[in-house]
């Protein structure tokens, strides 16, 4: 398939230094929003009134709200990715003030719900406006620049999330972090470009190429299609089902206090940071699908030796940025492939994946506590390895690179 059909080529494509430098800032207040509730979870429950069963299944619930991301896709085909984009920052930005400022129990979990669809949807439809502006021979380099911001999040925005407990307690990143959103919201629609009527008539043109659909949803089409979604599920889960215990293993086996967690979660966004740089200068070279197999083996083998390192924090830790520099090698070298799966539903296969990805966050969010409760790190790293497994599998004999 020439794939030069399905990317907009324009005179803004000199704009994407620019766009992808707002979007680096503003995915840095987003996914320091998703990501703070790992290290910080113990303390965060302790705030609420919740014990730390309860205070996952609350994130749980935050991750199920990511269901609802295709139905942003189908606002977004209507009426343009940049205002569907600041609505859904203000959503996020709404959620957070909830929880920050929320006296009961019942009013945390509307906010974790409310935060959930926002956050949620505002990273794919980033993804699609940038992929749409974007050959797919560079796409890997671009995006993996992008996710950048995860990684960041994990060295900046969480080291700071503990100063901010520690100086003003556990309200505190809440506010700071949804007045973050506000500002957010505001840039995408004050210096985004929107969609202009000649870039919307080519994205109708392509939906209805029938020689594009046809290849998009054949057999052959259609299983790589599912096992790129699937395979995104199965490597967040493993993520998750790890990273949502990590700050009570640090808490109750080494007694570890907020700034200490914040010092360790840097340790892991500097892995995840290099995981990040090399998929994004390694993954066009490569192949976007081969990087995912190497990512995925990696991750295998971290995870299933990860046990074996619980003799003291400083190679506990260690371990655990192994996991992540695998992980989020994986991560970013497949955000090109499945925004390639359905060409002329890009929107839709973004969001898709978040909703598969948001899934498998929330059963992780549910099966991380019961497995570290239960049989310890061991539960977090097998259960783990398992799932990488699984992925590995669908990577090796049904996903195609188009």
């Amino acid at each position: 398939m020439n794939t030069s059909s399905t990317t907009i080529v324009s005179p803004r494509s000199a704009l994407i230094p620019k766009l992808l430098g707002l979007g680096l800032f503003i995915r840095f207040m987003t996914d320091t929003s998703v990501q703070f509730f790992n290290p910080f979870l113990p303390i965060i429950a302790a705030g609420v009134g919740a014990d730390i069963i309860t205070m996952g299944q609350l994130v749980s619930l935050r991750s199920f709200m990511g269901l609802g991301t295709p139905l942003f896709a189908l606002l977004a085909h209507r009426w343009g990715k940049r205002p569907v984009m600041c609505v859904a920052l203000l959503i996020g930005a709404a959620g957070l003030f909830l929880v920050g400022s929320s006296q009961q129990l019942w009013m945390v979990g509307v906010g974790m719900a409310v935060m959930g669809a926002g956050l949620f949807a505002f990273n794919p439809l980033l993804q699609a406006y940038i992929s749409d502006r974007l050959p797919y021979h560079i796409r890997g380099r671009g995006l993996g620049i992008l996710e950048y911001a995860w990684a960041l999040a994990g060295i900046g925005g969480l080291y700071g999330v503990g100063l901010l407990i520690s100086r003003g307690g556990w309200r505190l990143p809440f506010l700071v972090l949804g007045v973050g959103l506000v500002i957010g919201s505001a840039a995408v629609a004050l210096l985004l470009p929107p969609e202009s009527s000649q870039e919307r008539a080519l994205e109708e043109a392509e939906e209805n190429n029938p020689d594009i659909a046809a290849g998009s949803r054949s057999g052959p089409g259609m299983r790589s299609v599912v096992s790129a979604l699937t395979t995104i599920g199965l490597t967040l889960f493993a993520m998750n089902h790890v990273l949502i215990m990590f700050g009570e293993w640090l808490t109750q086996e080494y007694r570890l206090g907020p700034a200490e967690l914040g010092r360790a979660a840097l340790v892991l966004g500097v892995a995840s940071l290099s995981g990040s740089i090399l998929s994004s200068l390694l993954t066009d070279r490569l192949g976007k699908l081969r990087s995912m197999q190497l990512g995925a083996a990696g991750s295998l083998l971290a995870y299933a030796l990860l046990p074996l390192f619980n003799l003291g924090v400083i190679p506990a830790v260690a371990a655990t940025a192994v996991t992540q520099f695998a992980f989020e090698f994986t991560l970013v070298s497949s955000i090109p492939l499945v925004s390639e799966q359905l060409p002329e539903r890009r929107s839709h296969m973004m969001t898709m994946a978040v909703a598969a990805a948001t899934l498998s966050n929330a059963v992780a969010a549910l099966t991380g506590p019961w497995a570290y409760t239960t049989y310890g790190v061991w539960g977090l790293g097998s259960i783990a390895a398992a799932s990488i497994f699984l992925s590995l599998l669908l990577m090796l004999f049904w996903i195609r690179e188009r």
